[in-house]
Protein backbone atom coordinates (compact mmCIF):
# COMPACT_ATOMS: atom_id res chain seq x y z
CA UNK A 1 0.00 0.00 0.00
CA UNK A 2 2.03 3.06 -1.04
CA UNK A 3 5.81 3.60 0.57
CA UNK A 4 5.59 2.09 3.72
CA UNK A 5 7.90 4.84 5.45
CA UNK A 6 7.00 8.32 5.61
CA UNK A 7 9.31 11.05 5.97
CA UNK A 8 9.10 12.92 9.05
CA UNK A 9 8.89 16.62 9.90
CA UNK A 10 11.53 19.01 8.12
CA UNK A 11 11.84 16.20 5.10
CA UNK A 12 9.03 17.75 3.13
CA UNK A 13 7.90 20.64 5.09
CA UNK A 14 4.49 19.02 5.72
CA UNK A 15 4.89 20.14 9.48
CA UNK A 16 2.55 18.53 12.13
CA UNK A 17 -0.58 16.71 11.88
CA UNK A 18 -3.41 17.99 13.00
CA UNK A 19 -5.60 17.10 15.99
CA UNK A 20 -9.18 17.79 14.58
CA UNK A 21 -10.05 15.91 11.48
CA UNK A 22 -10.48 17.87 8.51
CA UNK A 23 -13.65 18.36 6.92
CA UNK A 24 -14.97 16.87 3.83
CA UNK A 25 -16.08 17.64 0.67
CA UNK A 26 -20.07 17.66 1.03
CA UNK A 27 -21.47 14.71 -0.23
CA UNK A 28 -18.14 12.58 -0.02
CA UNK A 29 -18.35 9.69 2.27
CA UNK A 30 -15.13 8.87 4.54
CA UNK A 31 -13.81 5.34 5.31
CA UNK A 32 -11.40 4.18 8.24
CA UNK A 33 -8.98 1.72 7.70
CA UNK A 34 -7.82 -0.42 10.95
CA UNK A 35 -4.58 0.35 12.51
CA UNK A 36 -4.13 -3.91 12.70
CA UNK A 37 -0.57 -4.06 12.72
CA UNK A 38 1.39 -2.73 16.25
CA UNK A 39 4.53 -0.78 15.98
CA UNK A 40 6.63 -3.46 16.05
CA UNK A 41 4.97 -5.40 13.98
CA UNK A 42 4.93 -2.08 11.20
CA UNK A 43 8.44 -1.72 12.15
CA UNK A 44 9.49 -4.89 10.65
CA UNK A 45 6.79 -4.90 7.53
CA UNK A 46 8.24 -1.80 6.53
CA UNK A 47 12.16 -3.17 6.90
CA UNK A 48 13.37 -0.06 9.32
CA UNK A 49 14.83 -1.98 12.82
CA UNK A 50 15.26 1.59 15.33
CA UNK A 51 16.91 0.87 18.61
CA UNK A 52 14.68 2.45 21.55
CA UNK A 53 11.82 3.59 19.15
CA UNK A 54 8.83 4.77 20.75
CA UNK A 55 5.61 4.87 19.19
CA UNK A 56 3.65 8.28 19.46
CA UNK A 57 0.19 7.67 18.45
CA UNK A 58 -1.64 7.48 14.98
CA UNK A 59 -1.88 9.78 12.00
CA UNK A 60 -4.43 9.49 9.83
CA UNK A 61 -3.40 10.21 6.31
CA UNK A 62 -6.25 10.74 3.60
CA UNK A 63 -6.30 7.89 0.29
CA UNK A 64 -9.08 7.18 -2.56
CA UNK A 65 -11.03 3.98 -1.49
CA UNK A 66 -12.98 2.72 -4.14
CA UNK A 67 -14.71 -0.84 -4.79
CA UNK A 68 -17.44 -2.25 -6.96
CA UNK A 69 -19.59 -5.63 -7.74
CA UNK A 70 -19.38 -6.41 -11.10
CA UNK A 71 -21.18 -8.80 -12.77
CA UNK A 72 -20.27 -10.80 -15.95
CA UNK A 73 -22.25 -12.08 -18.30
CA UNK A 74 -21.64 -14.62 -21.38
CA UNK A 75 -24.78 -15.54 -23.23
CA UNK A 76 -22.21 -18.24 -25.22
CA UNK A 77 -20.91 -19.95 -22.42
CA UNK A 78 -23.85 -19.15 -20.17
CA UNK A 79 -21.61 -17.21 -17.38
CA UNK A 80 -23.38 -15.37 -15.07
CA UNK A 81 -20.57 -14.20 -12.55
CA UNK A 82 -20.19 -11.78 -9.86
CA UNK A 83 -17.05 -10.18 -8.68
CA UNK A 84 -15.89 -7.14 -6.37
CA UNK A 85 -12.95 -4.84 -7.58
CA UNK A 86 -11.01 -3.22 -4.99
CA UNK A 87 -8.35 -0.10 -5.37
CA UNK A 88 -7.05 1.68 -2.06
CA UNK A 89 -4.94 4.83 -3.51
CA UNK A 90 -2.66 6.09 -0.64
CA UNK A 91 -1.06 8.90 -3.21
CA UNK A 92 -2.63 9.67 -5.68
CA UNK A 93 -1.54 12.89 -8.02
CA UNK A 94 -2.39 16.22 -6.98
CA UNK A 95 -3.96 16.69 -10.09
CA UNK A 96 -6.39 14.21 -9.35
CA UNK A 97 -4.41 11.28 -11.52
CA UNK A 98 -4.49 7.35 -10.49
CA UNK A 99 -3.17 4.47 -12.02
CA UNK A 100 -5.91 1.76 -10.48
CA UNK A 101 -4.02 -0.81 -11.84
CA UNK A 102 -1.12 0.27 -9.48
CA UNK A 103 -3.84 0.16 -6.27
CA UNK A 104 -5.91 -2.87 -6.78
CA UNK A 105 -6.29 -4.65 -3.40
CA UNK A 106 -8.40 -7.67 -1.77
CA UNK A 107 -11.84 -6.55 -1.81
CA UNK A 108 -13.15 -5.06 1.69
CA UNK A 109 -16.04 -5.58 3.94
CA UNK A 110 -17.96 -3.07 5.52
CA UNK A 111 -17.59 -4.43 8.57
CA UNK A 112 -13.89 -4.54 8.57
CA UNK A 113 -13.55 -0.96 8.40
CA UNK A 114 -13.40 0.82 12.04
CA UNK A 115 -16.54 3.11 12.51
CA UNK A 116 -14.26 5.84 13.24
CA UNK A 117 -10.42 7.38 14.09
CA UNK A 118 -8.39 5.73 16.65
CA UNK A 119 -8.60 7.80 20.22
CA UNK A 120 -6.20 11.22 20.10
CA UNK A 121 -5.17 10.16 16.68
CA UNK A 122 -4.19 13.22 14.44
CA UNK A 123 -4.90 14.08 11.19
CA UNK A 124 -2.99 15.43 8.15
CA UNK A 125 -4.64 18.03 5.67
CA UNK A 126 -6.42 17.10 2.97
CA UNK A 127 -4.91 18.01 -0.14
CA UNK A 128 -6.31 17.85 -3.85
CA UNK A 129 -7.75 15.90 -4.97
CA UNK A 130 -9.73 15.39 -1.58
CA UNK A 131 -10.41 18.61 -0.76
CA UNK A 132 -12.24 19.13 -4.01
CA UNK A 133 -15.75 17.59 -4.24
CA UNK A 134 -16.29 17.87 -7.64
CA UNK A 135 -12.86 16.21 -8.60
CA UNK A 136 -13.36 13.25 -6.49
CA UNK A 137 -16.65 12.75 -8.08
CA UNK A 138 -14.78 12.79 -11.20
CA UNK A 139 -12.57 10.06 -9.71
CA UNK A 140 -15.37 7.87 -8.97
CA UNK A 141 -16.81 8.26 -12.78
CA UNK A 142 -12.78 7.19 -13.55
CA UNK A 143 -13.16 4.26 -11.44
CA UNK A 144 -16.26 2.65 -13.50
CA UNK A 145 -14.46 3.71 -16.55
CA UNK A 146 -11.34 2.06 -15.63
CA UNK A 147 -13.35 -1.35 -14.69
CA UNK A 148 -15.12 -0.97 -18.28
CA UNK A 149 -12.33 -0.64 -20.21
CA UNK A 150 -9.56 -2.64 -18.28
CA UNK A 151 -11.63 -5.05 -15.61
CA UNK A 152 -12.42 -7.92 -18.20
CA UNK A 153 -12.45 -10.99 -16.93
CA UNK A 154 -10.08 -13.20 -18.31
CA UNK A 155 -11.19 -17.24 -18.88
CA UNK A 156 -9.47 -19.86 -20.51
CA UNK A 157 -11.18 -20.99 -23.19
CA UNK A 158 -11.74 -23.37 -26.28
CA UNK A 159 -13.59 -22.33 -29.29
CA UNK A 160 -13.60 -26.05 -31.11
CA UNK A 161 -14.50 -27.67 -27.92
CA UNK A 162 -16.82 -24.83 -27.27
CA UNK A 163 -15.41 -24.28 -23.42
CA UNK A 164 -14.77 -21.83 -21.53
CA UNK A 165 -13.27 -21.97 -17.87
CA UNK A 166 -15.28 -21.23 -14.64
CA UNK A 167 -13.77 -17.57 -13.46
CA UNK A 168 -10.82 -18.68 -11.26
CA UNK A 169 -10.08 -21.83 -13.27
CA UNK A 170 -6.30 -22.25 -13.67
CA UNK A 171 -5.11 -23.82 -17.30
CA UNK A 172 -3.58 -26.91 -16.43
CA UNK A 173 -7.73 -27.56 -14.76
CA UNK A 174 -9.29 -26.17 -17.71
CA UNK A 175 -6.54 -28.50 -19.89
CA UNK A 176 -7.76 -31.84 -18.33
CA UNK A 177 -11.47 -30.40 -18.74
CA UNK A 178 -10.62 -30.32 -22.71
CA UNK A 179 -8.93 -33.44 -23.12
CA UNK A 180 -12.22 -35.09 -21.54
CA UNK A 181 -14.62 -33.50 -23.64
CA UNK A 182 -12.14 -34.25 -26.65
CA UNK A 183 -11.55 -37.76 -25.26
CA UNK A 184 -15.53 -38.14 -25.34
CA UNK A 185 -16.03 -36.63 -28.96
CA UNK A 186 -13.63 -38.91 -29.95
CA UNK A 187 -14.82 -41.70 -28.69
CA UNK A 188 -18.59 -40.87 -30.45
CA UNK A 189 -17.20 -40.29 -33.87
CA UNK A 190 -15.20 -43.32 -33.18
CA UNK A 191 -18.13 -45.21 -32.56
CA UNK A 192 -19.68 -44.17 -36.03
CA UNK A 193 -16.94 -44.86 -37.56
CA UNK A 194 -17.07 -48.46 -36.68
CA UNK A 195 -20.83 -48.65 -37.31
CA UNK A 196 -19.83 -47.42 -41.01
CA UNK A 197 -16.99 -49.95 -41.24
CA UNK A 198 -18.49 -52.68 -39.44
CA UNK A 199 -21.38 -52.75 -42.43
CA UNK A 200 -18.50 -53.39 -44.91
CA UNK A 201 -17.10 -56.18 -42.41
CA UNK A 202 -20.48 -57.45 -42.35
CA UNK A 203 -21.03 -57.92 -46.40
CA UNK A 204 -17.05 -59.46 -46.60
CA UNK A 205 -17.89 -61.85 -43.78
CA UNK A 206 -21.02 -63.41 -45.40
CA UNK A 207 -19.10 -63.95 -49.01
CA UNK A 208 -16.88 -65.51 -46.50
CA UNK A 209 -18.64 -67.74 -44.67
CA UNK A 210 -20.65 -68.53 -48.12
CA UNK A 211 -16.83 -69.21 -50.41
CA UNK A 212 -15.67 -71.57 -47.13
CA UNK A 213 -19.24 -73.77 -46.85
CA UNK A 214 -18.71 -73.76 -51.10
CA UNK A 215 -15.09 -74.77 -50.78
CA UNK A 216 -16.09 -77.81 -48.31
CA UNK A 217 -18.71 -78.43 -51.18
CA UNK A 218 -15.96 -78.45 -53.65
CA UNK A 219 -13.26 -80.43 -51.62
CA UNK A 220 -15.98 -83.19 -50.98
CA UNK A 221 -16.79 -83.56 -54.44
CA UNK A 222 -13.16 -83.31 -55.40
CA UNK A 223 -12.77 -86.44 -53.06
CA UNK A 224 -15.52 -88.44 -54.84
CA UNK A 225 -14.04 -88.01 -58.12
CA UNK A 226 -10.76 -88.75 -57.17
CA UNK A 227 -12.41 -92.19 -55.78
CA UNK A 228 -14.62 -92.70 -59.03
CA UNK A 229 -11.81 -92.08 -61.23
CA UNK A 230 -9.66 -94.67 -58.84
CA UNK A 231 -12.22 -97.15 -59.40
CA UNK A 232 -12.87 -96.76 -62.58
CA UNK A 233 -9.18 -97.28 -63.83
CA UNK A 234 -9.07 -100.04 -61.83
CA UNK A 235 -11.93 -101.45 -63.58
CA UNK A 236 -10.71 -100.32 -66.67
CA UNK A 237 -7.05 -102.46 -66.08
CA UNK A 238 -9.57 -105.73 -65.36
CA UNK A 239 -11.08 -105.01 -68.76
CA UNK A 240 -8.09 -105.71 -71.02
CA UNK A 241 -8.05 -109.01 -69.74
CA UNK A 242 -11.63 -109.45 -69.30
CA UNK A 243 -15.01 -110.00 -70.85
CA UNK A 244 -16.68 -106.95 -72.93
CA UNK A 245 -17.06 -103.24 -72.48
CA UNK A 246 -13.48 -102.33 -72.88
CA UNK A 247 -14.38 -99.33 -75.57
CA UNK A 248 -17.07 -98.22 -72.93
CA UNK A 249 -14.61 -98.33 -69.87
CA UNK A 250 -11.89 -96.56 -71.53
CA UNK A 251 -14.39 -93.70 -72.62
CA UNK A 252 -15.95 -93.29 -68.80
CA UNK A 253 -12.47 -93.38 -67.41
CA UNK A 254 -11.87 -89.91 -69.56
CA UNK A 255 -14.96 -88.66 -68.21
CA UNK A 256 -14.27 -88.83 -65.13
CA UNK A 257 -10.82 -87.59 -65.21
CA UNK A 258 -12.23 -84.76 -67.05
CA UNK A 259 -14.76 -84.18 -63.91
CA UNK A 260 -12.27 -84.33 -61.07
CA UNK A 261 -10.22 -81.81 -63.11
CA UNK A 262 -12.89 -79.14 -63.09
CA UNK A 263 -13.66 -80.30 -59.22
CA UNK A 264 -10.20 -79.57 -58.92
CA UNK A 265 -10.33 -76.11 -60.29
CA UNK A 266 -13.71 -75.31 -58.37
CA UNK A 267 -11.83 -76.11 -55.12
CA UNK A 268 -8.70 -74.19 -56.13
CA UNK A 269 -10.89 -70.88 -57.20
CA UNK A 270 -12.82 -70.95 -53.99
CA UNK A 271 -9.23 -71.00 -52.52
CA UNK A 272 -8.38 -67.78 -54.07
CA UNK A 273 -11.65 -66.41 -53.37
CA UNK A 274 -10.81 -66.77 -49.81
CA UNK A 275 -8.14 -65.67 -49.64
CA UNK A 276 -8.82 -62.26 -51.54
CA UNK A 277 -11.76 -61.42 -49.05
CA UNK A 278 -9.40 -62.68 -46.11
CA UNK A 279 -6.92 -59.56 -47.77
CA UNK A 280 -9.50 -57.35 -47.99
CA UNK A 281 -10.71 -57.72 -44.63
CA UNK A 282 -7.26 -57.04 -43.50
CA UNK A 283 -6.83 -54.28 -45.50
CA UNK A 284 -10.54 -52.61 -44.31
CA UNK A 285 -9.26 -53.69 -40.43
CA UNK A 286 -6.04 -51.11 -41.11
CA UNK A 287 -8.19 -48.57 -42.82
CA UNK A 288 -10.25 -48.20 -40.02
CA UNK A 289 -7.42 -48.67 -37.19
CA UNK A 290 -5.12 -45.57 -39.39
CA UNK A 291 -8.62 -43.84 -39.29
CA UNK A 292 -9.20 -44.28 -35.64
CA UNK A 293 -5.71 -42.69 -34.84
CA UNK A 294 -6.43 -39.79 -36.89
CA UNK A 295 -9.65 -39.20 -34.72
CA UNK A 296 -7.78 -39.73 -31.60
CA UNK A 297 -4.56 -37.24 -32.66
CA UNK A 298 -7.24 -34.42 -34.45
CA UNK A 299 -8.80 -34.47 -31.07
CA UNK A 300 -5.50 -34.45 -28.96
CA UNK A 301 -4.56 -31.38 -30.98
CA UNK A 302 -8.05 -29.53 -30.66
CA UNK A 303 -7.70 -30.25 -26.53
CA UNK A 304 -4.80 -28.14 -26.52
CA UNK A 305 -5.66 -25.50 -28.47
CA UNK A 306 -6.85 -22.98 -25.73
CA UNK A 307 -6.91 -19.13 -25.58
CA UNK A 308 -7.78 -16.40 -23.29
CA UNK A 309 -11.22 -15.07 -23.54
CA UNK A 310 -11.83 -11.32 -21.95
CA UNK A 311 -15.32 -11.09 -20.93
CA UNK A 312 -16.38 -7.31 -20.56
CA UNK A 313 -19.03 -6.19 -18.46
CA UNK A 314 -21.37 -3.63 -19.27
CA UNK A 315 -22.01 -0.31 -18.10
CA UNK A 316 -24.45 -0.90 -16.32
CA UNK A 317 -23.52 -4.53 -14.32
CA UNK A 318 -21.16 -2.18 -12.59
CA UNK A 319 -21.62 -0.77 -9.05
CA UNK A 320 -20.30 0.86 -6.83
CA UNK A 321 -19.64 -0.36 -3.47
CA UNK A 322 -17.66 1.89 -1.52
CA UNK A 323 -15.97 5.35 -2.83
CA UNK A 324 -14.24 8.10 -1.20
CA UNK A 325 -12.07 9.66 1.58
CA UNK A 326 -9.91 6.51 3.11
CA UNK A 327 -8.31 7.78 6.56
CA UNK A 328 -5.29 5.39 6.52
CA UNK A 329 -3.46 5.12 9.57
CA UNK A 330 0.23 5.03 10.19
CA UNK A 331 2.31 5.00 13.31
CA UNK A 332 4.32 7.98 14.51
CA UNK A 333 7.61 6.62 15.77
CA UNK A 334 10.56 8.61 17.32
CA UNK A 335 13.73 7.21 17.08
CA UNK A 336 16.57 9.86 19.06
CA UNK A 337 16.29 13.01 17.22
CA UNK A 338 14.35 11.18 14.28
CA UNK A 339 10.40 11.01 14.06
CA UNK A 340 8.90 9.66 11.11
CA UNK A 341 5.81 6.92 10.14
CA UNK A 342 5.31 3.76 9.45
CA UNK A 343 1.86 2.41 7.86
CA UNK A 344 -0.45 0.42 10.65
CA UNK A 345 -2.76 -1.01 8.20
CA UNK A 346 -2.08 -4.35 6.35
CA UNK A 347 -4.42 -4.90 3.26
CA UNK A 348 -4.48 -7.74 0.81
CA UNK A 349 -1.76 -7.47 -1.93
CA UNK A 350 -2.89 -6.54 -5.71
Amino acid sequence: LGPAVQAGPGETGEGEPLATKPAAPEGIREYFTPANMNPEEALAAAGRQAVGARAEGVAYRAGVLAQAEVRYTDGKSGLDHRQRIACLAEEPDRTGTIRWEDWLREPLEARGLDPGPAREARFWPLHAPFSDGKAMRALEKEFADYIYREGGLRLWSNPKLKLVADPGMTKETFLERCAEAARQAADDEIESLREKYEKKVDRLRDRLAKEQRELEEDQAELSGRKLEEVVTHAENLLSIFGVTGRRRRVSTSLTKRRMTSRAKADVEESLEVIQELQEELQEIEAELQEEIEEIEDRWEAVAETVEEKVVSPYKKDIRIELFGIAWIPHWRIVSGQETFEVLAYRSGGG
